[in-house]
């Protein structure tokens, strides 16, 4: 309560001292200000400064320091902290040092060591000055201050007096004496004629020259007018309007010389040219806080000064003559037309410069004017306005500059078109996601339209600059060696350009001259990125790895590691599917094919099981993951990571097909007589032919010959967006070779339903077997046997095939008499068989049907999309399938 008391009490004083100013001293006013004072007073929310967050900042700054390699601003920091701690108490260091922290600018960049000498004391501190000293110097041997006569009496006749009165001398007194001693000095000095010769040329005192009554004046005068009004000064003749920027000429003014309506038309062109000197001088008194902006005053301030002593020169010639000169205004006004249209044409430009924002835009103006300009033949003017964005244009690079050599891009540069996306984004996402192109709303470059070809190689170059820094390569001392880059001024782009500079416009030669200095700082970072990805990081030895690994490069070890794969498949068992299993026997299979990844690199994890162990789909599940350096992560990126599985799964599911048609044992006995056999057989050719088909397309057509595309290109191209662009149509190709493509998918579907046919196949004849009741040593025996009778006759025609239909058919009697496992004398038995027979002829005869339909799809989908403009290689793909399964071109295949 008391401290309340207290604060009405001081509230309630400085209300009565306002009032007393404001001469207000009616008590209910002054109860009413009372009242607001003291609920303003508690509705106060700031309290002082929390000394925790300004020590927090104040080590952040000095691990900022540490971070930022400015280790002696951080020891320097810390010991005068320390000191401070030591000698100073005071209850209010908190807010002082807050103040110093949010005045303070980029201390890591702009603040040195050196700074702190200016603050030390002299050593030693110089002495005070005494007035001992200062009389010694100079002795009080007279007056100060002596009064001054006016009196137009000579000094020796003049005897000073000192009296008191002079001194306290009121300005009436004073006034009077000026009046009555100095005017009838001046005035009679001063002879009579030319008092009126001047009288008479002061043309602007007399009384009517603002009467609609013309005027006429000499044209020197008119001339003098016109000069002093292109200076901004005032003028008698002509009005300036500073609001709107604009200048009005006297209409009642008139020469001998030249017609009212002519005189008028000159007038009205010079204050035209006025008000766009007027606009100008407006335009560069206001203050820019842009780089280019100010750049851009500067330089038009330049052209202002170039103007008036152009100006300066005309009068010049009027005022001193050194030989007869004559006085035209038409000469005048063409002279001043002649060297006036730059400062119009600028002045058009910086009434269309954005106050806020967009300070390049100022360079697109004056681009295109310089454009314009030549093309119209007027040399002279675009060479000037040349000048004007070739001052600025050097400003705006500095920060381009400062990028491509140094890969320094600040956040909070608005200007700039490169922006920092995420700063802390990971190393292997360096190249794409950390640093973009500042786009404006509309989606177009937030830079100068001329500089947009150019702009990807700007950033490439900081990229490269930045990245190499991670590689731990500094180019600071490799680019002092090299060749300075090409100097951009008017005269060296449009004059070194062309033998002739007239024939070539000028957007060609600017081009021309920029492409040159975006090469002198792109090529070397640029190459030697390449050099380092390619040699150092080892990128084609890491392809060669991905392509043992995925693209089953090397055949003995990817079907070792398939076939022990299958077998755990196969086994069932609940471990099957365990990922350190899995990754230890891919590790010890790959090992010798890793190169420079290291074993620990490679692991195998198994997705979300929607499949049955029945189907090939079920390998999709299987993924083999290979972990990438980060640099090489940059190329190689983790979205294309998903298509290399999916190659892999299919060559796992072609692989799982012929596995299991390698294996398949069979009998004629469980076929049920020859032409069922033979149906059963010619499945079987089917399916290892498609499969065989597959796996040379995928792994030789599509994978090797996309592979080594690829290396060929990959050392071809110049950075690493060219690596990027190759690699990612080296995706599109594995895509569009395996038929991985959404829009394929129905043919892939119905190429992995034919591998399922397989699975289905196989285990029709290994249910077949077992009710059959023969060994499988047996089995494989009479396999054998028709194989040997299928081999001598593949090339018989079909009329023979007909009589040895017969023979095989006394040959299958026999064959099942000898096993004396059937005996035709047993009705009830073979009944049974017949049953059974049947039964799997019927399931033989669906699956042959449902082979014939997807392979008839598949090749009539491959033979549509490749003449549609598809790969070359589907056609060949929907022959060789086609070829390889028809009744009259049959082909045996057996492993």
């Amino acid at each position: 309560m008391a401290q309340t008391s207290r604060i009405n009490a001081i509230l309630g004083d400085l209300v009565d001292s306002f009032a007393q100013l404001a001469g207000d001293n009616n008590p209910r006013n002054l109860k009413q200000s009372k009242d607001l004072a003291n609920k303003q007073v508690k509705a106060h929310q700031y309290v002082r400064t929390n000394q925790f967050e300004v020590e927090s900042s104040i080590c952040g700054l000095i691990e900022k320091f540490s971070i930022v390699n400015r280790d002696d601003l951080a020891e320097a920091l810390t010991k005068r902290l320390d000191e401070l701690r030591t000698k100073s108490k005071s209850k209010w260091m908190p807010e002082l040092l807050s103040l110093l922290l949010n005045l303070s600018d980029r201390p890591d960049q702009k603040s040195t060591l050196e700074a702190l000498e200016l603050l030390k004391p002299p050593s030693p501190p110089p002495s005070p000055v005494t007035w001992e000293e200062l009389d010694a110097e100079e002795p009080l041997t007279g007056e100060v201050w002596q009064d001054e006569s006016y009196s137009s009496a000579s000094d020796d006749e003049v005897e000073l007096t000192k009296k008191s009165n002079l001194y306290v001398e009121t300005k009436a007194t004073l006034e009077e004496a000026v009046t009555d001693d100095i005017l009838p000095t001046i005035t009679e000095n001063i002879p009579t004629d030319d008092f009126n010769k001047l009288q008479a040329v002061q043309f602007w005192t007399q009384a009517d020259l603002g009467s609609s009554q013309p005027q006429r004046l000499t044209e020197l005068q008119i001339i003098r007018e016109v000069l002093h009004m292109l200076h901004g000064l005032p003028t008698s003749i002509f009005a300036i309007d500073e609001q709107n920027t604009l200048v009005y000429h006297a209409a009642n003014i008139s020469i001998l010389q030249i017609s009212l309506s002519g005189l008028n038309d000159v007038l009205q062109s010079f204050a035209n040219i006025g008000s766009d000197l007027l606009r100008l001088r407006s335009w560069t008194r206001k203050g820019q806080k842009v780089p280019l902006l100010q750049a851009f005053n500067h330089a038009v301030s330049q052209q202002l000064r170039d103007f008036d002593q152009k100006i300066a020169d005309i009068e010049t010639r009027f005022v001193n003559p050194h030989s007869a000169v004559v006085i035209s205004l038409l000469k005048v006004h063409r002279e001043v037309e002649c060297f006036s249209r730059p400062i119009s044409a600028i002045s058009a430009l910086a009434s269309s410069v954005p106050e806020h924002g967009g300070g390049f835009i100022c360079l697109e103006l004056l681009y295109d004017q310089i454009c314009l300009l030549q093309a119209a033949g007027d040399d002279e003017c675009s060479r000037e306005l040349g000048h004007v964005f070739f001052a600025c244009l050097n400003v705006y690079l500095r920060p381009i500059s400062q990028w491509m050599e140094q890969g320094v891009a600040l956040d909070n540069d608005e200007s700039f078109f490169i922006s920092v996306i995420d700063k802390g984004s990971p190393a292997s996402t360096l190249w794409h996601d950390r640093y973009s192109l500042r786009k404006t709303n509309d989606g177009e470059l937030h830079a100068p339209k001329f500089l947009c070809p150019s702009a990807k190689k700007i950033l490439n170059a900081g990229k490269s600059i930045v990245f190499l820094q991670h590689l731990g390569k500094d180019l600071r001392q490799t680019t002092d060696e090299l060749t300075p880059a090409p100097e951009l001024t008017y005269e060296s782009v449009v004059g070194c350009s062309s033998a002739v500079p007239g024939l070539l416009p000028f957007s060609e030669q600017f081009s021309t001259s920029f492409v040159q200095w975006i090469g002198s700082k792109y090529g070397p970072a640029s190459s030697i990125l390449r050099q380092q990805l390619l040699a150092s990081q080892g990128l084609l030895q890491y392809i060669d790895t991905l392509e043992h690994v995925y693209f089953s490069k090397d055949g003995v070890l990817f079907q070792t590691f398939a076939d022990e794969l299958f077998k755990r498949i196969d086994g069932r068992g609940r471990d099957w599917s365990d990922k350190f299993l899995l990754s230890e026997l891919a590790r010890r299979t790959f090992s010798p094919a890793l190169g420079l990844a290291k074993p620990s690199n490679l692991s195998v994890r198994i997705a979300q099981l929607n499949h049955s162990a029945q189907s090939v789909k079920i390998l999709s599940s299987v993924l083999v993951d290979l972990t990438l350096p980060w640099a090489i992560q940059n190329i190689i990126q983790r979205s294309s990571i998903p298509t290399y599985q999916a190659v892999l799964c299919l060559l796992l599911q072609i692989y799982r097909a012929k596995a299991l048609l390698r294996t398949d044992s069979y009998n004629i006995r469980t076929c049920g007589g020859r032409s069922r056999a033979r149906l059963a057989i010619g499945i079987r050719q089917k399916l290892m032919w498609f499969a065989n088909t597959m796996h040379s397309y995928v792994t030789e057509t599509v994978a090797q010959t996309a592979t080594q595309e690829l290396r060929q290109k990959l050392a071809d191209v110049e950075d690493i967006d060219g690596m990027c662009d190759v690699h990612d149509r080296f995706v599109a190709r594995l895509e569009l070779g395996c038929l991985l493509a959404k829009n394929l998918a129905p043919i892939y579907d119905s190429m992995i339903s034919m591998l399922d046919l397989a699975v289905a196949y196989c285990g029709m004849q290994n249910t077949s077997m077992e009710s059959s009741g023969l060994p499988e040593r047996q089995f494989r025996v009479h396999s054998r046997r028709g194989r040997t009778r299928r081999r001598a006759d593949r090339d018989s025609d079909e009329d023979d095939e007909d009589d040895d239909d017969d023979d095989d058919d006394a040959e299958d009697s026999s064959i099942l008499d000898a096993e004396g496992t059937e005996k035709s004398s047993n009705g009830e038995e073979t009944r049974n068989k017949g049953e059974q027979t049947e039964s799997y002829a019927q399931r033989l005869q669906t699956l042959h049907d449902q082979f014939s339909r997807l392979l008839n799809f598949t090749v009539a989908g491959l033979r549509g999309v490749g003449r549609a403009g598809g790969e070359p290689a589907w056609e060949m793909l929907a022959d060789s399938l086609a070829g390889g399964t028809n009744k009259r071109g049959r082909r045996y295949i057996y492993d």
